[in-house]
């Protein structure tokens, strides 16, 4: 889904917003028109802009976060594709969603002592990233922005 979209909007808002913007960067050096939105009027606003040609990558620990919710319900709408990263099913979220992936809940963990309940999330991220690296061409953009960089620091 994410390699045949035409555009992918990743949706998060707090520690998932910036999980979403993380994935964004990756998915860019890929070559892949990605855009983290982190505010929920600009969720919004981008939602009504997208079509089924589109996909949007909601992350959310609870699957219940009112405002990505929200711009997914109108994603569906749209017969936009929505892919979601929760750590708990029969939400709002995974409901509005066509592909869920599931996470582990730090709420087994020792919440007082556990300092990023994004980690598991960061891994499916990971994965993904690994998956889409095997197609040849994502791969050679990513080594292209790879070689931009170290040009610039050249300089």
């Amino acid at each position: 889904m994410i390699k045949e979209a035409r555009k992918i909007r990743l949706y998060g808002l707090g520690s998932s917003g910036l999980t979403a913007t993380e994935f964004k960067y990756r998915l860019v050096r890929m070559g892949l028109n990605a855009d983290a939105v982190v505010d929920p009027h600009m969720m919004l606003m981008s939602t009504v802009l997208l079509n089924e040609d589109d996909l949007v990558i909601s992350i959310s620990n609870s699957g219940m976060t009112e405002e990505v919710v929200r711009a997914v319900k109108e994603a569906r709408k749209r017969n936009v594709r929505v892919v979601s990263i929760t750590n708990h099913d029969h939400t709002p979220l995974t409901e509005s969603s066509d592909v869920v992936l599931f996470t582990s809940s730090v709420r087994r963990m020792n919440r007082n002592r556990f300092i990023n309940d994004q980690l598991s999330i960061h891994y499916v991220m990971d994965v993904i990233s690994m998956l889409l690296l095997e197609d040849e061409k994502l791969h050679a953009n990513r080594e292209k922005t790879f070689d931009a960089l170290a040009d610039y620091h050249k300089m």
